[in-house]
């Protein structure tokens, strides 16, 4: 389990940081159709900018939730999925951390519709949740 992970990990993390690294750097505004574009906007809260302005707050929350993943790892469904999964889950919690560490908070980029923006550490982590609960309800 520990080499899947850490492919599926560092893949997320670095994908989602490079990705970040050029809205930042090329300040991307665009929106090329009506129901999806890319706006760059920093996230200081939670999701869905719940709790605005409270990074130092999701900072911890964070590095809390990772703890109580590392401690309960030994829990996780052993499915390729549940691996694959897992390493989304706590690449897309790190990818976040690691711009709410660097940068203040959280780079979002991708808009659809009606949907606030998201970004690449999101949509994993919320696969990885979907992909754990899926793994563990059919013992995939």
């Amino acid at each position: 389990m520990v080499k899947h992970f850490w492919i599926v990990f560092l893949l997320v993390l670095v994908f989602d940081q490079f990705v970040k690294f050029v809205v930042r750097t090329l300040d991307v505004f665009y929106q090329p159709l009506p129901f999806f574009g890319f706006t760059h906007v920093t996230n200081t809260g939670g999701i869905f900018g719940l709790l605005n302005g409270s990074n130092g707050i999701m900072i911890v929350l964070s590095v809390l939730v990772l703890g109580a993943l590392y401690y309960f790892r030994k829990h996780m469904p052993t499915s390729e999925l549940g691996k694959t999964s897992f390493g989304l889950l706590v690449g897309g919690i790190s990818g976040n951390l690691v711009d709410r560490i660097f940068f203040g908070g959280v780079t979002d980029f991708i808009s659809i519709w009606i949907w606030p923006t998201f970004n690449i550490a999101d949509a994993a982590l919320v696969l990885g949740i979907l992909g754990i609960l899926w793994a563990e309800r059919f013992n995939a």
